[in-house]
């Protein structure tokens, strides 16, 4: 993932350069949104959140990658691993809050 961390020669602003850099721009996210859904379907779900964050800080308009990470998100809440919230706070303690436990 370190390969797909930095721009194209970042601090050059010549015109030759601006087609190559975003064609590597592109690259980039694409590389990491296919990651991301690659580590999703082995269920590392923290990785596959980093690449899918990653692509959005590459690009943060395009929606693919906004989608690759809202799906990691749905898999970790629909995910019974040690790594997915399965209790709320609530229901997790209630004699902290006060109050006795409600629904999610």
């Amino acid at each position: 993932m370190a390969l797909f961390s930095a721009d194209l020669l970042p601090d050059w602003f010549d015109a030759w350069l601006e087609p190559a850099a975003e064609e590597w721009r592109h690259l980039r996210v694409n590389a990491l949104e296919a990651q991301s859904q690659a580590l999703l379907t082995r269920a590392r779900l923290h990785e596959a959140a980093a690449a899918a964050r990653r692509a959005i800080d590459v690009d943060p308009l395009r929606q693919t990658a906004q989608r690759c990470l809202i799906t990691v998100h749905v898999a970790a809440a629909t995910s019974p691993t040690p790594s997915a919230p399965t209790t709320c706070t609530a229901r997790a303690s209630p004699a902290r809050w006060g109050s006795s436990p409600r629904r999610c």
